[in-house]
């Protein structure tokens, strides 16, 4: 079950908006409030019971900007390692690379800035997490916007124009948490539990977008990844079928895979496209949305610029 839920977890997570994981660090390791816990509770600590959950295949990195702090936690137990200084805030830092990123502008040369702040983020803990495939990152508010996955460990000095660096990504699957507690209680799911999962997307794309030529793969392994999911695509991936099925109740987990279109300043006809039909027009709104009852507890999109808000334009995203 542990396996299923970083399939969920993975998909659509490159920029994840999260809320800061609560950590006070001192000379000694990190120190965490347990969640639900009286001062004299006698139980394992949130970061015991995630320990006794993982793999050896996964670590956790808990990031504490502030302190400059990051947590290692493994099979194996915990690390501290501390973050070196930098010439200029690591926040300021940060916010120019993911604002570099939303320009998207091919002639920006991100390769530098994503390597430095993978000495900064990443190399620390390198030992810590040789061996290991995935990673969970819990990023604390100031790196909430940060895409660990685009950082750069090996630069590209061959070919300056459009430059194909190694990625993070490349060397592990990175899922985020906001918070240990929430991780802790992810990993402890039963496998028997039936989260009830919606996958759709891949629709027939109005205005000449073409079908997603790997599509199909990615939302079968999701099915296969959320007990009780059941899978929609082309035709009968539509916008109808998707309210429909939400209001009959029981779906905890939405993966829809399917082109986003953004809309600039305060626009929320910002959409996903899926397939019309039954009264529906097939664009999934921002909108539609923000005032629908939707109750679910986990939604991931695989959609171009679904995280995307244009710099100084405001604007709603997708996800």
């Amino acid at each position: 079950m542990i396996e299923k839920l970083w399939r969920i977890l993975l998909i659509g997570s490159f920029f994840v908006v999260c809320v800061s994981a609560i950590a006070l660090v001192s000379t000694a390791p990190f120190v965490f409030p347990q969640d639900d816990a009286s001062e004299e509770s006698s139980g394992p600590s949130t970061i015991d019971i995630i320990t006794g959950l993982l793999d050896d295949d996964t670590a956790v990195l808990v990031y504490n900007v502030d302190s400059m702090k990051v947590l290692v936690i493994t099979s194996a137990g915990t690390a501290t390692r501390t973050l070196p200084e930098t010439d200029e805030p690591l926040e300021i830092r940060v916010k120019a690379f993911v604002e570099s990123m939303e320009a998207l502008d091919p002639l920006i040369n991100f390769q530098d800035e994503a390597y430095i702040l993978y000495q900064i983020l990443i190399e620390p803990v390198e030992s810590d997490i040789a061996g290991v495939s995935r990673l969970a990152i819990i990023p604390g508010f100031t790196l909430r916007k940060l895409s660990f996955a685009a950082l750069v460990s090996d630069r590209d000095e061959t070919n300056s124009f459009m430059p194909r660096p190694r990625f993070l990504m490349d060397d592990y699957a990175i899922f985020y948490s906001p918070a240990l507690g929430l991780l802790a209680d992810s990993l402890a799911l039963d496998a028997s539990t039936n989260l009830g999962g919606l996958v759709l997307g891949n629709s027939p794309y109005p205005g000449g977008f073409a079908y997603l030529k790997v599509a199909p793969l990615e939302m079968k392994a999701v099915t296969a990844a959320i007990p009780g999911a059941v899978m929609y695509e082309k035709e009968s991936a539509t916008e109808a079928l998707f309210w429909d099925e939400l209001a009959k109740g029981g779906i905890s987990v939405v993966h829809i895979t399917s082109h986003g279109v953004i809309k600039t300043g305060n626009d929320t006809s910002s959409r996903i496209l899926l397939a019309g039909g039954d009264g529906q027009d097939g664009n999934l709104t921002v909108d539609e949305v923000l005032y629908s009852d939707m109750d679910v507890n986990l939604v991931t999109l695989s959609a171009d610029r679904a995280a995307l808000i244009w710099s100084g334009s405001g604007g709603f995203p997708l996800s």
